[in-house]
């Protein structure tokens, strides 16, 4: 048996490990440890009264002032939204526009 494979079934607890999914967790772990450059940033984005740009690399935000037009503060990480997280927001929000509610999505 290849210590490869010695090391995925030790980690995996008896269930099959996606190498996929394997390899994005070692990938988002060695890009924190040794940083990314972020060289790669989106557009700017509003949501709310928050306006940020994304790296497209890894994933982190930073905010952006729309009057500079620059961007401003520290890097930070969002937790990705669930499906099912969204799935709620819009069936909470179907339900409220039935009734003639105001549509109050959480940001």
């Amino acid at each position: 048996m290849s210590s490869a494979q010695r090391i995925l079934d030790h980690h995996s607890h008896g269930r099959q490990l996606d190498l996929t999914r394997l390899c994005e967790i070692a990938a988002r772990w060695l890009t924190r440890l040794f940083g990314c450059w972020h060289s790669e940033m989106s557009r700017p984005f509003t949501r709310g009264e928050e306006t940020y740009r994304v790296c497209l690399d890894c994933g982190a935000r930073r905010d952006f002032d729309a009057a500079s037009w620059e961007m401003v503060g520290d890097y930070y990480y969002v937790k990705p939204s669930a499906t099912g997280e969204l799935y709620r927001m819009e069936k909470r929000a179907r339900r409220q526009a039935r009734r003639g509610a105001t549509i109050r999505l959480a940001a």
